[in-house]
């Protein structure tokens, strides 16, 4: 039989032995349902019911494990405790009574994410009594929005209110695939019970709760809102997206939480164009991100839009004035974050040049490159530097892209571009040796750092390809880079002006 003893032996004891509890449960959880109405004991401290639900959830998640109504009923047991009487005797990071409801909302979350739903009418009669009653917990306080360090969606995670929020969608949505399992049918909508539009409408209305973290799980699940109920949605949208400018960040903390928690839906993305009018006009504002634990809201606004923009939800001179709004008022750096999530589609699909794909992407570089040429080249250094990471994947040759490529060299930006730049020119410089090694030049003679330098296999290419070819201003130009690596003290090439 497999033992476990505690790893730290500066534990507190019980703690120690709890850690060695929950081990012991994660690997076989069903071996211990039996304990559940064990711990449903006022004499046992919450230290061991903390560890214990956090071993079923491990095994919930990694070992198929499953809620039983001795689970359920020791929910029902943390969740009618007033107080902690442990409080007093607890070492200084002893879980207790809140641990142990915060994981009763951790759990409930993971066994509702189940493709297999396996739960009885009755069972899911209690997990909605139960996330309705964690959805009125006192955690977050009024003022937790301001102590803690968390962005609003990632404080709804982490606080048992929001987790409670996120299991009430997660319950709705397991109602429909229990539904379709019985049906053998796939719904093309699902529907919200009038208990759980009851919670909604309440935790909604922000004098009734006035945290941000619970605010933003709204928009966390607004494509989910739209499936359940599209008819609540839009009935709430201005709720969910207040447009009064006290309520600035119950709008801001729902609308990151979509962008980060969601990708586009055709029929979402429509419904919600003033509220991307309103996300892209505030990316001109000084840019002060809180850090959130699913990266950048507005990098994801830029995927959000290239995304939109393929799917011809809009264009230059669409209706909506979507991507010229991104344009307009994204930085510098955000609209390279959109230009190199199209590099990674380019990269999964490798287009060919009829392909409506590269077509696109092919018409945005050209357009926003006649757009920079008539500002200062500091302004789009890194959105068109970008364009360049197309090249690897680029389905037309050096012949169609040099005319680009030659106004596109001046707004390098980094070392990593100038080698994607020269790599794609030596692979063509014996059918085109004058543009590979123009390009070459301009590479060099334009490189803000020092290591900015191709890769010697492929410079060395060019030069040759240069050198053999017929072409006296391709020749003429390969002396001029030999010569000036010379003067710089690099005679790696010399040879190829002895060897001519």
């Amino acid at each position: 039989m497999l033992t476990y003893v505690p790893e730290d032996l500066f534990l507190n004891p019980r703690e120690g032995l709890a850690q060695t509890f929950q081990k012991l449960v994660s690997e076989d959880p069903e071996k211990f349902n039996v304990f559940a109405s064990f711990l449903a004991d006022p004499a046992i401290r919450f230290v061991y019911v903390y560890h214990y639900l956090s071993g079923v959830r491990e095994g919930i998640k990694n070992k198929g494990g499953k809620l039983t109504q001795e689970i359920l009923s020791l929910f029902e047991y943390i969740m009618a405790q007033k107080d902690d009487p442990f409080m007093g005797s607890s070492g200084d990071h002893e879980p207790g009574l809140f641990a142990a409801q915060m994981e009763v909302a951790h759990l409930l979350g993971e066994a509702l994410n189940s493709d297999n739903p396996y739960l009885t009418r009755e069972q899911l009669d209690r997990i909605r009594a139960l996330l309705i009653k964690l959805a009125h917990h006192s955690d977050p306080k009024s003022d937790a929005d301001n102590k803690t360090s968390f962005d609003p969606f990632t404080h709804s995670l982490n606080c048992v209110r929001g987790e409670a929020m996120h299991g009430i969608f997660h319950y709705s949505l397991y109602l429909v695939r229990k539904r379709e399992k019985q049906s053998g049918q796939k719904l093309k909508k699902g529907y919200l019970e009038p208990e759980i539009q009851q919670i909604l409408d309440e935790k909604l209305d922000l004098t009734v709760d006035s945290s941000l973290a619970v605010h933003s799980v709204y928009g966390a699940f607004v494509p989910q809102l739209h499936f359940l109920s599209h008819d609540w949605l839009e009935n709430n949208l201005l709720k969910i997206f207040p447009e009064d400018k006290d309520k600035d960040a119950f709008w801001k903390a729902a609308w990151d939480a979509y962008i980060l928690a969601s990708n586009v839906d055709r029929d979402v993305f429509k419904l919600l164009t003033l509220q991307y009018q309103r996300g892209l006009r505030l990316l001109n504002q000084p840019q002060d991100e809180q850090k959130h634990f699913g990266g950048s809201p507005n990098e994801r606004l830029a995927q959000h839009i290239m995304f939109a923009y393929l799917a011809g939800l809009t264009d230059f001179d669409h209706e909506n004035k979507l991507l010229e709004l991104f344009f307009e008022n994204a930085p510098d750096a955000i609209r390279a974050q959109g230009v190199f999530w199209l590099s990674k589609v380019l990269e999964n699909d490798k287009p060919a040049a009829d392909d409506i794909l590269w077509q696109k992407c092919w018409k945005l570089w050209q357009k926003r490159l006649e757009y920079a040429e008539t500002q200062e080249v500091i302004l789009n250094t890194q959105e068109i530097s970008d364009y360049l990471r197309w090249l690897v994947n680029s389905p037309v040759g050096l012949d169609i892209l040099f005319p680009t490529l030659q106004k596109s060299v001046k707004y390098l930006h980094d070392g990593f571009d100038v080698r994607q730049l020269i790599e794609y020119a030596s692979k063509q410089c014996d059918q085109y040796p004058l543009y590979a090694v123009t390009l070459l030049q301009m590479a060099i003679l334009t490189a803000k750092e020092v290591r900015w330098t191709p890769k010697d296999e492929d410079e060395e290419q060019i030069l040759q390809a240069a050198m053999d070819s017929k072409n006296e201003e391709a020749r003429k130009i390969a002396i001029g880079i030999i010569n000036y690596r010379g003067e710089m003290g690099d005679f790696r090439w010399k040879y190829l002006l002895e060897r001519n």
